[in-house]
Parts: structure tokens; C-alpha cells; sequence
């Protein structure tokens, strides 16, 4: 007997049809709208009238193949996620975001989904029986989005249920509330209530809910149980010395975790190639006849238990997930990757494909990616392929022996001082500190990373696009980069699709980005002298990263070159300032 709470019960009740579905067969099935069906346009009317498209699903010879209509849906929105309850976070609440209590749109969702034809299922989070029992709620068109989750999380057959299931893991998919109360954005609501965790995905991308919302729900309960929730990859290596040793590497979304397993794509005669020159195309190659034997433990997240420990002084992990979900868009022509290619286009079980261009009963490549633009790939294309099928793979605990760098944003020593941060974890993962100042102070890096991002860009686009002018590089200079290295990378991106000639002005620029002040904060209670050097340090060190040239900013300033050296010894200003 199932323990449900009530107001499910009653959702269920009331809605059209509420199917339990028991194998990822059955949502394979269902994912075309009928498993006779080869295409489905998932659809949903909205109370104006209007319909609108969220996915269209092809049955391929390999699996499913999912594209979803909009760009903007073929990527995790990072900004997508809210909490819903007034329990502690550091993340942005909805009440604050949207101006009203979650409670108001929770009860919309509920009676939107009771009009609904339902798909269930249950699922267990994370490895083994360690993490928690969850119960999947989606519209039966959206099935696709149902067997992603259930390749990646699990799905249990409802007569090896044991007795007593109580679920406290709840993920419920309602996709027309974006177009209705979120101006089209991908939002996901966390909803942690007392022995309940929701997790609302008004959204059909998996990325935001079914992968990075199952890991919250890890992290909270690896929490409350004193062990972590790594968000890392792992494998294990041989030698071709047969010395083996296990590498984890964590990390978040974008800092290599996948590539960490995969083998060095080499080329056609067997080289690898280490970089090319971008000013002259010079091409830097190294032959390795043998490289090493590599054997995944785990792709994105991984359970480090207590339970797992074998009193030798080592970090043990297991792979929380029951299927990877792999970034293909390094994959651009045949014979890239071989044996990656072979797996997906031949795979032993139904794959899903998402942002793969494929159309019903052809077979899915993976690097024939969806455009979102003419001549403009998607970033993302990836395929969902479950562990048990993948080569080599390691199953169950492994024992670490070498630990890659943790990063963050935040300063770790402070929020364990104010309690936000757990002291033990954080001694557990400081052993030697490295401080990577940010892009804005290394404004050395910005013009090297530009041209990199020009030519990526450039030649993924086919355009002649070679650079930026001085005008250009200079607004990029003085920008302060909240967003790092990916928001420049954004910006070059979008000036080399508008860029008309071979260079990229500030015309082809965010507006916003040339007009922006330089942000100075004062301190009431510092004597004037000392203020006055403060605001004359913030301000030269602005206006040198605005010029090319100690002329420019000493001509910028109304002052003599041999004044500004002068304040620049002063000051202590230095090229990082």
C-alpha cells in the first residue's frame, strides 16, 4: 500500500486519467502519443485561446528524438530556479521574484494538472536504497520528459513496490505556465515543505529538474545525514603499466566533468592535435601511440556515504544517476569520437536525443545538431544513455586517489563563520587554497579569450569575422564581468552573428555594456585624504582599463604623462588594479 498525501489523492481523482507506468517501455511508448504514432507536437492551449508548441518528438530507429521549438528552451536557463517556502537558502525566493505568495500559483497548478490526462511513476533518488523515494506527476504528452527522468533517476514497477512506499520526493510538470505567468522563461520552484520536497518543473527541458533538481534534493538530505552530494565525474585509469588509479573531478555545469571520461579525439593519422596558432594557423601536434585505458564511475553526481568507507583514510563516491546525460556538441562530423558515435547510433536500449536533428524512423546522429539559427548549430545538443550500456563502466562504491580543485564564488571561511556553510565539509575540502582573482582583474586574459571566442564562433558560423577594433576592445576592457569568462563568451558570440564586416565594433556590442558607470562605494568613516585617494585609484585604474595608452589616459585625465606616473606610484595602482 502506497502512502500518498491527500491532496494527491485527490488530484488524481479528479483528473481525466491517471496512468502508473511501471518501465521506461511504457513511457518510450507513450512518448509519440501512441507507440504506433512516429511523431508527436506537444501542445498546449492556453486560456487566451492561443496554442502554443513546446517539442516536437520523432520515434527514430534509435530511441526518441526531441526538439523543442525555441531556442531559448534547448539550454538550462541558470537563472531558472526559485524556492517557494520560507525555510533558509541562499537561493532567490519566489515571493521576492514575483511579487506573491508560491501558494497561489501551487493551487493553479493543481487544478491545471486535474484537468489533464496524467503519467506516473515512482523512482528512488540517488544509489541504492541511500536516497529518497519520489513519485513523477506530467501530462501523458509530455511522456518524453517522463523517460528522460526515469532513464536518468529509475522508475519502479509498481508490484516491487515495498510495503509501505511513502514518497517525500514530488516532481510536478505543468509546461503552459510559462507562456501564462512567466513570461516565457524556463522556471523551477523547489517546495520543501515538512517530510516533502516539490519540485515544480514549468518547463519540458530535463536539465533544470530531473537532473539539477534530484541533486537538490540529495544535497538537502545529505544535509541533514552528515554525508555529501558531489556534483563531479570520476573514472578510473590504467596505465599502460597497469598501475590504476582513480581520478574525481568536481566542478560546476561547463568545467570539463564529462570530457574528464572521454578518450583525446585524435586525427585522421592518429596525432593529437595540443592547439593551433590563431594569428598564423601554425598547428601544434604530439604523438602518443598508447594512451591510457579509462573506466567511468560517474558523469555528473555522485553519493560520497559514510556507508561507503573502508577505514582507509580515502574518500569513497557512487554514481547517483542511473543514466548520463552527454553533451554531444564537440561531436561536429563523422569519426570524431568513434566509439561514442557507435554507442549512440547503435545502442542496445532506445536512447533519447534532444536538440538532435532527426526526422521519425531515421536513425539519430549525433552530430547532425538542430539549428537555431541558418549555419548556427545549438550549443547543446545531448543524448541521454543509460550507465548499464555504457563500456567499461564501473558499478557500485569506488575508493578515490586523487581529487581535482573544488571551486566556488563564495568566500567559504566567511559562511562558515555565519553558520551558512558546514565546517566540517569545509575543512574536508580545504587542504591548499588557490584565489583566482576574477576577469575584471585580469584584464590581460580579455583580449586573449576574445580572439579565442571570435574565431570559435566565427568558423562555427562561416563568417569572416577576424577580430575586434580598438574601440570595441576597449568597452570589453572596462567592463566589470559579473558572469566571468561564460558571459564574455556570450557577448562575442551574439557581436559575431550581427558583425557585417571582418571586424566587430562597438555597433555590434549590448547597448548597456559601453554606457555602464564605474561603481565606487564610500566609506563615512574614513578621513577625507584617505577617501580622495581611494575615488582617484578606482578612477585612474578605470580609465586605464578604457585606453590603450598612458598618452590616452593622461590626455583623458586634462593631466601631464609625468603626473600621472606620478599618481599611478602614489596610488600603488598596478595593471591587475
Amino acid at each position: 500500500m502506497v502512502r500518498l498525501p491527500s491532496d494527491l489523492v485527490e488530484l488524481f481523482d479528479k483528473a481525466p486519467s491517471a496512468t502508473l507506468l511501471g518501465d521506461t517501455d511504457e513511457l518510450l511508448a507513450l512518448s509519440t502519443g501512441d507507440p504506433d504514432a512516429d511523431w508527436l507536437s506537444v501542445t498546449y492551449r492556453l486560456p487566451s485561446g492561443e496554442e502554443v508548441v513546446e517539442a516536437e518528438v520523432a520515434r527514430v530507429r534509435n530511441g526518441i528524438s526531441v526538439n523543442y521549438t525555441e531556442p531559448y528552451m534547448r539550454r538550462r536557463d541558470p537563472d531558472c530556479l526559485y524556492i517557494g517556502d520560507d525555510g533558509p537558502t541562499d537561493k532567490p525566493r519566489y515571493s521576492e521574484a514575483f511579487g506573491q505568495d508560491f501558494k497561489v500559483v501551487r493551487a493553479a497548478t493543481m487544478d491545471w494538472l486535474a484537468t489533464q490526462d496524467l503519467a506516473l511513476f515512482f523512482f528512488k533518488t540517488g544509489f541504492g536504497d541511500l536516497g529518497a523515494n519520489a513519485l513523477a506527476i506530467t501530462p501523458v504528452n509530455a511522456a518524453f520528459f517522463g523517460l528522460g527522468l526515469a532513464m536518468l533517476q529509475g522508475i519502479i514497477p509498481p508490484r516491487e513496490l515495498p510495503a509501505g512506499f511513502k514518497p517525500t520526493v514530488f516532481i510536478l510538470v505543468a509546461p503552459p505556465f510559462r507562456h501564462t505567468h512567466f513570461d516565457g522563461r524556463q522556471i523551477v520552484v523547489h517546495n520543501r515543505l515538512p517530510g516533502r520536497h516539490e519540485i515544480f518543473s514549468y518547463n519540458l527541458y530535463p536539465g533544470p529538474s530531473a537532473k539539477k533538481g534530484v541533486y537538490g534534493t540529495l544535497i538537502r538530505k545529505g544535509a541533514k545525514e552528515r554525508w555529501v552530494a558531489a556534483h563531479c565525474s570520476a573514472v578510473r585509469v590504467i596505465t599502460p603499466y597497469d598501475n590504476v588509479v582513480t581520478f574525481m573531478h568536481e566542478g560546476a555545469s561547463g568545467g570539463g566533468k564529462s570530457e574528464m571520461l572521454e578518450q583525446p579525439h585524435r586525427l585522421p593519422d592518429g596525432r593529437l592535435l595540443l592547439g593551433r596558432n590563431l594569428i598564423t594557423g601554425e598547428e601544434r601536434l604530439l604523438e602518443i601511440p598508447r594512451t591510457c585505458e579509462l573506466e567511468p564511475v560517474c558523469d555528473d553526481m555522485a553519493m560520497c556515504h559514510p556507508s561507503f568507507e573502508k577505514k582507509d583514510g580515502r574518500l569513497w563516491l557512487a554514481d547517483a544517476e542511473e543514466a548520463w546525460f552527454v553533451r554531444v556538441d564537440h561531436i561536429r562530423d563523422y569519426g570524431t569520437d568513434p566509439d561514442l558515435e557507435k554507442l549512440t547510433a547503435n545502442p542496445s536500449v532506445p536512447l533519447l536525443f534532444l536538440n538532435i536533428d532527426a526526422v521519425p524512423r531515421s536513425r539519430a546522429l549525433i552530430w547532425e545538431h538542430t539549428l537555431d539559427a541558418p549555419g548556427r548549430p545549438c550549443p547543446n545538443p545531448r543524448v541521454i544513455i543509460p550507465r548499464r550500456i555504457i563500456p567499461r563502466v564501473v558499478n557500485g562504491p569506488v575508493p578515490v586517489d586523487i581529487r581535482s580543485i573544488a571551486s566556488t564564488n563564495r568566500n567559504l571561511a566567511q559562511l562558515v563563520e555565519e553558520g551558512k556553510y558546514r565546517e566540517d565539509l569545509f575543512y574536508r575540502l580545504n587542504v591548499v587554497g588557490i584565489e583566482l582573482p576574477p576577469l575584471s582583474e585580469r584584464a590581460d586574459d580579455i583580449p586573449l579569450l576574445v580572439q579565442h571566442f571570435v574565431s570559435k564562433y566565427a568558423r562555427e558560423m562561416n563568417k569572416d569575422v577576424r577580430g575586434v577594433d580598438h574601440a570595441a576592445m576597449r568597452i570589453l576592457l572596462a567592463h566589470t564581468w559579473k558572469g566571468e569568462v561564460r558571459e564574455l563568451e556570450n557577448i562575442i558570440e551574439r557581436a559575431v552573428i550581427f558583425a557585417e564586416g571582418n571586424m566587430i565594433t562597438p555597433n555590434e556590442l549590448p547597448p548597456l555594456l559601453g554606457k555602464r558607470e564605474t561603481a565606487f562605494s564610500f566609506d563615512a568613516k574614513k578621513p577625507l585624504k584617505e577617501a580622495v585617494a581611494d575615488f582617484e585609484r578606482e578612477y585612474i585604474s578605470h580609465m586605464m582599463r578604457l585606453h590603450s595608452s598612458k598618452d590616452e589616459v593622461a590626455k583623458a585625465l586634462n593631466i601631464s604623462l609625468s603626473s600621472l606616473y606620478r599618481k599611478i606610484e602614489e596610488l600603488g595602482i598596478t595593471p591587475q588594479s
